[in-house]
């Protein structure tokens, strides 16, 4: 009986734990994802942005050209619209969320077919490097 009572508490610990582990596991992806979209974000108005003014001001030239600006910043904009949704709709799952009944996975499902947007950034990678170090190099 003994080991029995011992038994049912081992399996109610881990019922308790995975419970836990869940949510904690969510949370931990709504603020990585956070971290995220705030870095997409700085990029955006610290460095897209004043670049793109510049491109098109009495720097024009002097600065990137538009095909280097779109190099650089190809899809970000989008990127980071995309995201900032997903974390919108993953707070707004977080903010009632129930161990027993709540899910997640389905709004990373949905997220899947936007991943298409992130090719790009992958395939220029290695050009987008070449780039900056070109442009780094031009300045010195």
């Amino acid at each position: 009986m003994y080991m029995l009572r011992i038994r049912i508490f081992k399996i109610k610990k881990k019922k308790i734990m995975c419970k836990t582990n869940g949510w904690k596991g969510v949370k931990e992806l709504i603020e990585t994802e956070e971290r995220y979209v705030t870095l997409l974000e700085k990029t955006i108005i610290h460095y897209m942005r004043p670049m793109d003014e510049l491109r098109t001001e009495k720097w024009k030239g002097q600065v990137i050209s538009e095909n280097e600006h779109r190099q650089l910043f190809s899809d970000l904009q989008i990127i980071f619209s995309l995201n900032e949704q997903l974390l919108k709709d993953m707070k707004q799952r977080f903010e009632n969320w129930d161990n027993d009944k709540s899910k997640i996975g389905d709004l990373l499902l949905d997220f899947i077919p936007y991943f298409k947007m992130y090719q790009n950034y992958f395939n220029n990678y290695d050009n987008v490097n070449t780039l900056l170090l070109k442009l780094n190099n031009k300045r010195s």
